[in-house]
């Protein structure tokens, strides 16, 4: 059952941010924003520095890709407010040609959650000071955690004993693995 104070809670953000806001939940011990990604900085900068709310804590940002859906990608904000021991989750959703605001204005630690987002998954955010990679080369072609990347990669990387260091080349798939026609007739039955 809800608590008073989450009723109010939800309420007075209703009325205060109701042109920011798409969806407003309470889940168990949590609450749950949906907005579009053009509302971002404004929202995030309301929950962070508003007195009724206090989210001062960014815990962390997830990328969701959905590869068969119309708004591909989704981001989810979790921000925590120490003050009201509670937890709040705001989700983005939008197209995988379009880019998102940075948000290291507002939180300054979110610039390595944005740099591994990007790096992971070719998300752009705008006004970023620094996006750079994060977790792979900075020579690595494509994004790992996207659906469509090839699991065999596009690159590989061996010791050459030849030329006595590490090389990197292309991948070589010198057969189709996946297409395996396998004779079952000539196995003993025992």
């Amino acid at each position: 059952m809800l608590d008073q104070i989450q009723i109010l809670f939800i309420g007075k953000l209703r009325l205060i941010i109701k042109k920011y806001i798409r969806n407003i939940k309470i889940k168990n011990l949590y609450y749950e924003i949906k907005t579009n990604k053009e509302y971002i900085l404004v929202l995030i900068f309301f929950l962070k520095f508003h007195f009724l709310c206090k989210f001062n804590n960014l815990i962390d940002i997830i990328a969701i890709d959905r590869l068969n859906k119309k708004k591909r990608f989704k981001i989810i904000y979790n921000l925590l407010s120490l003050s009201f021991n509670t937890r709040i989750f705001i989700k983005v959703k939008f197209l995988e040609v379009s880019n998102i605001m940075s948000i290291t204005n507002i939180f300054s630690g979110s610039n390595w959650h944005e740099r591994e987002v990007w790096d992971m998954y070719g998300i752009f955010f705008k006004n970023h000071p620094d996006l750079r990679r994060l977790l792979n080369d900075y020579n690595f072609e494509g994004y790992p955690l996207k659906k469509d990347f090839p699991l065999s990669g596009k690159t590989e990387l061996f010791y050459s004993s030849l030329k006595s260091y590490i090389v990197r080349q292309r991948v070589k798939l010198v057969q189709e693995y996946r297409n395996f026609i396998f004779n079952f007739k000539n196995i003993n039955k025992n």
